[in-house]
């Protein structure tokens, strides 16, 4: 993991009545949660989990889920940060799933150091110094390695240099229409035998993997450059903007054409509470 890295897109320290939720939906990117204060619950299609103060709360990118402050007198605090994992070139990292839904719920040793770590990187959000985003990801980063050990499974198997090859070479040709037959040609394996090396290694076949990999850039070129949906269609190597709209909603679960409308109310939604709270002000 030492060469892997977070960019963090929004950090938050918030206060919530009793009652409020967020979702049904599903969100692009990787989502940690910290509960500072009070029980909150979290569902997906493999059940319910209640989420208690102390423990830390990891959702992963395209769960169908919803995150609810259980209904009490109190109020509770949470802390979260929404991120993306990405190696030195700054692809999309892609992680195993987590070998059980349950480990995304774990509690945290040393609960004052990752709470102060975890306000400072969300005071650190919304200030204007010069390396804010740099102490952001850099705090965000070293929490989510502090307890990446008890989410992720021990014995998945490793992704080969081969494979690791086979994946920089697509990426470096994201828009060209490349086939299994033409990393078999590169590669000198037959396309039956590169389909079952990227099946073995990260689950998903190399077209998969080209297209996943196309819709996460084009997400980008749609909401950080502003584009239209056919330009980054095109930019992303997809000859039909019918084709890239299916293959986005495949991925993010909402068509690339609703990707504004879709974040800015769930922002807004989320952030109807929001007060710019500090650790002295919602410590234990």
């Amino acid at each position: 993991m030492n060469n892997i890295f977070l960019h963090v897109r929004h950090c938050r320290h918030r206060t919530d009545i009793s009652g409020t939720t967020w979702g049904p939906r599903k969100i692009p990117d990787h989502e940690l949660i910290l509960v500072a204060k009070g029980r909150y619950q979290y569902i997906d299609a493999m059940g319910t989990f209640d989420v208690n103060t102390g423990q830390l709360l990891l959702i992963e990118p395209k769960v169908q889920h919803s995150f609810s402050k259980i209904p009490e007198d109190e109020p509770g605090v949470h802390l979260c940060a929404h991120f993306d994992l990405v190696d030195p070139h700054g692809n999309i990292f892609m992680v195993h799933q987590l070998d059980c839904r349950a480990q995304r719920v774990t509690g945290v040793d040393n609960f004052d150091y990752i709470y102060n770590m975890f306000a400072q990187a969300a005071h650190d959000f919304i200030s204007y110094s010069r390396f804010h985003k740099e102490l952001v990801n850099t705090a965000i980063r070293q929490i989510w390695l502090s307890t990446a050990e008890k989410w992720y499974k021990t014995d998945i198997n490793t992704v080969s240099d081969t494979v690791s090859e086979m994946m920089s070479y697509l990426r470096k040709n994201l828009t060209r229409p490349v086939t299994r037959n033409d990393l078999a040609a590169q590669f000198h394996y037959t396309p039956q035998h590169i389909n079952y090396l990227f099946k073995k290694a990260i689950g998903i076949s190399p077209s998969q993997f080209l297209n996943r990999e196309r819709v996460i850039r084009a997400f980008r070129y749609l909401c950080e450059d502003g584009l239209s949906v056919q330009q980054a269609a095109l930019k992303t190597g997809f000859s039909s903007q019918y084709y890239f709209s299916r293959v986005f909603k495949e991925i993010f679960g909402y068509p690339p054409g609703k990707l504004r409308k879709y974040i800015a109310r769930d922002f807004e939604k989320a952030n109807v509470l929001y007060t710019h709270t500090f650790p002295e002000e919602t410590k234990k």
